[in-house]
């Protein structure tokens, strides 16, 4: 699971937080805390405000089902492959440091239209 401060910055953003409710086993960061990581071991005492200074860090599987709804007849490898060969900067040779931060850029791109330009989500320009 990718903790660290790239990947905790691109999950921030309204498109993956809106309507997202604490889970049992999701993963987050508080944003009162500066050095901490945790997993959810309870999803019952979480209130709205307490969620609202959480920052949630979808996993591997839950970056998948999102990604999934892309796509009428589902989702593989061979998908994700061609998608990141089209993407991928040439100039760059490891864009995404995890696999959550490259499921995270194609969930982004497919479902929102945006790139993480190192910085912030920004719109995609047409090609």
């Amino acid at each position: 699971m990718d903790r660290t401060l790239t990947y905790i910055r691109m999950a921030d953003c309204r498109e993956i937080q809106d309507g997202h409710r604490v889970a049992l086993g999701d993963c987050y960061k508080d944003r009162a805390r500066d050095d901490s990581v945790d997993i959810c071991a309870d999803d019952q005492w979480y209130s709205a405000e307490l969620q609202a200074q959480l920052i949630w860090l979808p996993r591997q599987d839950q970056l998948q089902k999102m990604a999934s709804s892309c796509f009428k007849a589902g989702l593989d490898l061979e998908i994700l492959y061609a998608w990141y060969q089209q993407n991928r900067p040439h100039d760059v040779a490891d864009e995404w440091d995890s696999m959550e931060q490259l499921w995270l850029a194609f969930v982004m791109k497919e479902k929102h239209g945006k790139v993480w330009d190192g910085e912030a989500w920004v719109d995609a320009i047409p090609a």
